[in-house]
């Protein structure tokens, strides 16, 4: 991913500033504004569910919100385990 990264900001022209390595994410599921009850509930829930290790490909990167105002650059994964683990956190 790092190398993904340089390869856009050198072939775009636009000025931008890049996140270190570790605070890379990956987002199964967007849950918006959370109260702090549901936020104990969640991370309670989620200590429930193990994951062993995958792989993952990498596929094309999409814009947030719009390609006329970028402010997000991210690179979607392909994997058939992160559907399944996206449906345990559901």
């Amino acid at each position: 991913l790092i190398g993904v990264q340089h390869q856009v900001k050198k072939t775009c022209a636009a000025d931008m500033r890049l996140v270190s390595a570790d605070q890379f994410h990956l987002t199964l599921q967007f849950l918006g504004d959370v109260s702090d009850d549901q936020l104990s509930a969640l991370k309670d829930a989620l200590m429930g569910v193990h994951v062993k290790p995958f792989e993952v490909c990498l596929g094309p990167l999409g814009v947030l919100p719009h390609k006329k105002q970028i402010r997000i650059i991210y690179v979607d994964l392909i994997s058939e385990h992160l559907a399944g683990l996206a449906q345990d956190i559901a």
